[in-house]
C-alpha cells in the first residue's frame, strides 16, 4: 500500500459569531443606530434643567459608547485557529510489457546492412529514459509518481532515482523468488532494463497476455485515500484478458481516475505472414508415414504465392543433428485468403527424437519474423506395438485381421484362438502357447482385441487384469461383437469388470431383440456417420473428413449387429445403423482407451477397396495403443495436465511406476527430469500420492520457450522409463493483431476524462496533467473568545462610572 503525502498548515481568522446573516444584519444595524439616536434625543432634554451643551454631548457620547461595548459583547468576537491539509495526488504510469511490445515499430530494412527498426518497447524506453529520465521527473515534480509494468499481471517498479533495495514494497504482484524466470534477452524487459530498475526480474508469464483492466485496478488499489491525478496507460491497445473496455471505463469513473492513453505502434496493420500451429502425432512407429499439419495465416498482405517448407532435425543425435528440409510447396495466401492449412506426409527412416519445423517465407516489408516458424516434436518408436487377439472362433474378420497385422512392420502380434486344438499351430509374430493370465504376461501388450470371445475360458481375475491394463497403464481394449459368444460374454457376472470399461451399456434383452430381427437378413443396415464424429481418427479413411464421410456411406453395411442399451456418457458414437443403433463407439477410460464394434462384417469392405479395411484396422490398433505408447514403457506411465503451455506456467506431472512384477512401486519419492531443446535440464522430485499406490506427482516451471521432454526413469533401469513431450510457447493471441488499437485507447481516454496521445506527442503530457493535489476542508483546532475579557468589563464599568460622576457633579441625578 502506497501512503499519500499529506502537508498540514495552520491559519487564524477573526470571527463574529453573533453577527446575524442576510437581512437581519441590516435590521440589527438600524436597531443600534436607533438606540444611539434615542440616547442623543433623551440627552437633548437635559437642556431644561440648565445643563450646558458640552455636558449633554459628553454624557450622550458616554452612553453611546456603553451601547457599542454591549453590541461588541453581543457579537462575540473571537479568533479561530484552523488546520488545512493538502493531500498530494498520484500519477500512475502503466507500461505494457506484453509480447506484442516486442514488435518492431517501423518498416523493415530495404537492404542488408541497414539498421533494424526499434521495437515498441525500445521506443517507450526512450521516452522514459531520455535526458536522465526528464519525462518521469517532470511528472514526479507535480505529483507523487508510481511506475508499473503490466501484461498478464501487474508488477511495481522502483523509480530510476530511487534505490530499489530501499524502496518501499508496494506488493501488487512482486516477483516470487520461486518464479525468478525472466523473459528472454530479446524480450521487452531488456529494452526497459536500463531505464526502469527491477524490470529485468519480471516473471516470464507476465508477457503472455495483456490485461489492462487488472493493471489499472491493481495500481489504484495501492493508492489508499490519495487522489489520482492521472493514470497514464502506455500500450498498443491490445487487450486479450480480463476486463472489457466498457468495464475499464466504468471502473475508472467510479474511482475518479482519468486515463491518459499513450498509443504505441503503427495505425495500419503491418504486413505479416505467420505459422499459427504445427501438429503431428507425439509418437509414431518407425518407417510408418504420418502427417504434419501446418496452419498458416496472413494479415496486411496482398494475395500471392509464398514458399512453405518443413524441415526435420534429429534431437537425440550425439553430433547435434543437422536440420534438413523434408517437404515444401508454394501456397496461395493473403488478401481474401487469410488462412490456410497444409498437410505434409513424412516418413522417418530411423527411430529417435525428431523436431519438425515449418517455415514460411516473409512477405515484402514484413518486420516481424518471430512468428514465421513453428515446430513440434515427434518421437519415432523403434519398439513395435504389442497386440493380443483373443477370438472365440476363426471368423472372416479374424482371418483377414490376423493376416493384415502380421504383415505390418510396426506391430508385434500374438493370437489366441479359443476354438483351436491344443496342438494346433498358432498365428502371430510372437507365438504364444497359452492364454496370458498373469499380470506380467498381460501388461506387455499395448492393445487387446476381443473378437467374439468365448467367456468360458475367461475368469474374473483375467477381467480385472485387463481392466488394469487400460485404467492404470494406458492400454486399449476393443470388443468386436459376434453372434456366437458376445451375448454370453456381456452377461457373464465374472467379466463385469471388463465389460464395465466398454463405451456401451449391454442390453439385458439383446437375445430377444436379436430373435425379433431374425437370424437371416435380406438387407444390410447402412453405415451412418454422425456429423459431430466426422473428424474422429478412427473414421479417417481420407485426409478430407467430408470425403471420408462419403466413403463410409459407400461401404457395405452390417448384415448382423449386437443391440446395446445405450452408449455411455463419455463415449463417442462413430457409426450408427438405420434406426440409430450403435455400431461403433469409443471412449477414454482411465489412462487408456476402449472401443466397441457391434458387427462382424468389416471383411466385406475389401470388395470396395482393400485399403479401407486395412486403414480402418491399423488406425484402430494405433488409436487403442496410442495413450500407452506416448505415455511411456511397460512399467511406467506419465501424464501431464497439459501438452502445450505458456512460458512461465507450471506443469503438473503424474507418473505411475511399477516394479518388475508389475506391482506398485513403494518409495516416498521418484526422480524425474525436464529437458529443454536448448540443452538445459532440470531435475524434478515427484512425491508419492496418498491412497494411490505406485503413483507420484509434482510440478515444474516451464520457463524456456520451445520444445521440452519430461522423463521418468525406472529405478535401477537407466534404459527404460516414461517420457512425454511438452511445447512451451508464447500465446499467439499477442501477435494475432499487430496494429495499434487506437479506437479503443481513444474511447477509454475520452470517456474517463483523460486524453489520448501518440508516443511522439507524449512529451508534453506532464504539462497537460498539472498538479492534482487535493485541499481538504479546514479543521478547527482552537478558538480564542475576545469579548470574554476583564478589561472589556472594566471599560464598560468605567464608562458608566464617568457618566455617573459627571451627572452627580452637575446635579443631574
Amino acid at each position: 500500500m502506497l501512503l499519500a503525502l499529506v502537508t498540514e498548515t495552520q491559519r487564524q481568522t477573526f470571527e463574529l459569531p453573533g453577527l446575524p446573516g442576510g437581512w437581519l444584519r441590516f435590521v440589527g444595524l438600524l436597531a443600534v443606530a436607533a438606540l444611539c439616536w434615542a440616547v442623543v434625543w433623551m440627552y437633548r432634554r437635559e437642556a431644561r434643567v440648565g445643563a450646558p451643551l458640552w455636558l449633554r454631548g459628553g454624557l450622550a457620547a458616554l452612553r453611546c459608547a456603553v451601547v457599542l461595548v454591549l453590541v461588541v459583547v453581543w457579537l462575540g468576537p473571537s479568533i479561530a485557529t484552523e488546520a488545512v491539509r493538502v493531500i498530494s495526488a498520484r500519477v500512475h504510469v502503466l507500461v505494457d510489457v506484453s509480447a506484442s511490445m516486442s514488435i518492431p515499430d517501423g518498416p523493415a530494412p530495404a537492404a542488408d546492412g541497414e539498421p533494424e527498426p526499434p521495437t515498441r518497447a525500445q521506443r517507450v524506453a526512450s521516452l522514459l529514459g531520455d535526458q536522465d529520465h526528464a519525462w518521469l521527473r517532470a511528472l514526479a515534480a507535480q505529483n507523487d509518481l508510481a511506475v508499473y509494468a503490466f501484461g498478464e499481471r501487474v508488477v511495481p517498479l522502483a523509480l530510476p532515482w530511487v534505490d530499489p533495495a530501499g524502496a518501499p514494497a508496494s506488493g501488487v504482484a512482486a516477483p516470487d523468488s520461486a518464479e525468478a524466470a525472466t523473459v528472454p534477452s530479446e524480450g521487452v524487459t531488456t529494452a526497459l532494463a536500463g531505464v526502469l530498475p527491477g524490470s529485468g526480474t519480471i516473471p516470464a508469464n507476465v508477457a503472455n497476455r495483456t490485461d489492462p483492466g487488472q493493471a489499472i485496478a491493481g495500481a489504484l488499489a495501492q493508492s489508499a485515500d490519495s487522489p489520482t491525478a492521472a493514470l497514464i496507460l502506455i500500450s498498443d491497445g491490445a487487450s486479450n484478458a480480463g476486463m472489457s473496455a466498457d468495464e475499464i471505463i466504468a471502473y475508472a469513473r467510479r474511482m475518479k481516475a482519468p486515463i491518459y492513453a499513450v498509443g504505441v505502434g503503427a495505425a495500419q496493420e503491418p504486413p505479416n505472414l505467420r505459422v499459427v500451429s504445427v501438429s503431428a502425432p507425439a509418437g509414431v512407429p518407425r518407417e510408418d508415414p504420418f502427417e504434419v499439419r501446418v496452419e498458416l495465416a496472413a494479415s496486411g498482405v496482398e494475395r500471392g504465392a509464398y514458399r512453405v517448407e518443413l524441415s526435420a532435425q534429429r534431437l537425440d543425435d550425439a553430433s547435434g543433428g543437422s536440420e534438413q528440409v523434408v517437404a515444401g510447396r508454394t501456397v496461395e495466401l493473403g488478401g481474401d485468403r487469410a488462412s490456410a492449412v497444409e498437410l505434409f506426409r513424412v516418413q522417418p527412416a530411423s527411430a529417435g527424437e525428431y523436431l519438425y519445423r515449418a517455415r514460411i517465407e516473409p512477405a515484402a516489408g514484413e518486420v516481424l519474423a518471430l512468428d514465421n516458424a513453428r515446430e513440434t516434436a515427434v518421437h519415432v518408436l523403434d519398439q513395435k506395438t504389442r497386440v493380443l487377439i483373443v477370438a472365440g472362433r476363426p471368423t472372416y474378420d479374424y482371418r483377414q485381421l490376423v493376416a493384415l497385422l502380421e504383415r505390418d512392420r510396426t506391430i508385434d502380434l500374438s493370437c489366441w484362438l479359443q476354438s483351436a486344438d491344443a496342438d494346433s499351430i498358432r498365428e502371430g509374430n510372437t507365438v504364444i502357447t497359452e492364454l496370458p493370465r498373469r499380470a506380467e504376461d498381460i501388461f506387455v501388450y499395448d492393445a487387446v482385441l476381443l473378437i467374439d470371445p468365448n467367456p468360458a475360458d475367461l475368469d474374473s481375475a483375467w477381467a480385472i487384469t485387463v481392466r488394469r491394463l487400460v485404467d492404470e497403464l494406458g492400454g486399449g481394449v476393443l470388443l468386436q461383437a459376434g453372434p456366437q459368444y458376445t451375448g454370453r460374454f456381456l452377461r457373464d457376472p465374472r467379466l463385469v469388470d471388463l465389460v464395465g470399461v466398454l463405451p456401451v451399456a449391454p442390453d439385458p434383452d439383446s437375445e430377444v431383440r436379436l430373435s425379433d430381427l431374425g437370424t437371416y437378413r435380406t438387407q444390410a443396415t447402412p453405415l451412418e456417420v454422425p456429423e459431430e464424429s466426422i473428424a474422429h481418427p478412427l473414421l479417417a479413411l481420407h485426409s478430407d473428413p467430408q470425403v471420408s464421410s462419403r466413403i463410409w456411406r459407400a461401404l457395405p453395411g452390417a448384415w448382423w449387429y449386437m443391440p446395446v442399451q445405450r452408449e455411455k456418457q463419455l463415449a463417442t458414437v462413430l457409426l450408427r445403423g438405420r434406426g440409430a443403433p450403435v455400431l461403433l463407439a469409443a471412449q477414454p477410460f482411465g489412462a487408456g482407451r476402449t472401443a466397441f464394434l457391434g458387427f462382424d462384417s468389416t471383411w466385406r469392405w475389401r470388395s470396395v477397396g482393400e485399403r479401407y479395411f486395412n486403414r480402418f484396422w491399423i488406425q484402430t490398433v494405433r488409436y487403442l495403443a496410442q495413450a500407452r505408447r506416448q505415455g511411456g514403457g511397460r512399467r511406467a506411465s506419465l501424464t501431464l495436465d497439459r501438452d502445450t503451455v505458456n512460458v512461465g506456467d507450471y506443469v503438473r506431472i503424474e507418473a505411475q511406476i511399477l516394479d518388475p512384477s508389475f506391482s506398485p512401486w513403494h518409495e516416498p519419492e521418484a526422480a524425474a527430469a525436464i529437458e529443454f531443446s536448448d540443452g538445459a535440464r532440470r531435475e524434478i522430485v515427484l512425491a508419492a500420492q496418498a491412497g494411490r499406490d505406485g503413483w507420484y506427482a509434482g510440478r515444474v516451471l516451464a520457463d524456456r520457450e520451445g520444445l521440452a521432454t519430461v522423463r521418468v526413469p525406472l529405478p535401477g533401469d537407466t534404459g527404460a522409463g516414461a517420457r512425454r513431450g511438452l511445447r512451451v510457447h508464447r500465446p499467439d493471441v499477442e501477435l494475432s493483431t499487430l496494429r495499434m488499437q487506437r479506437e479503443t485507447l481513444e474511447r477509454i481516454a475520452q470517456e474517463t476524462g483523460g486524453q489520448f496521445l501518440t508516443l511522439d506527442s507524449a512529451a508534453g503530457l506532464p504539462r497537460i496533467i498539472g498538479s492534482g493535489a487535493e485541499v481538504r476542508p479546514p479543521v478547527r483546532i482552537g478558538t480564542v473568545e475576545l469579548w470574554d475579557r476583564g478589561w472589556l468589563l472594566a471599560v464598560l464599568a468605567g464608562l458608566l462610572s464617568v457618566e455617573w460622576a459627571l451627572r452627580r457633579r452637575s446635579q443631574l441625578l
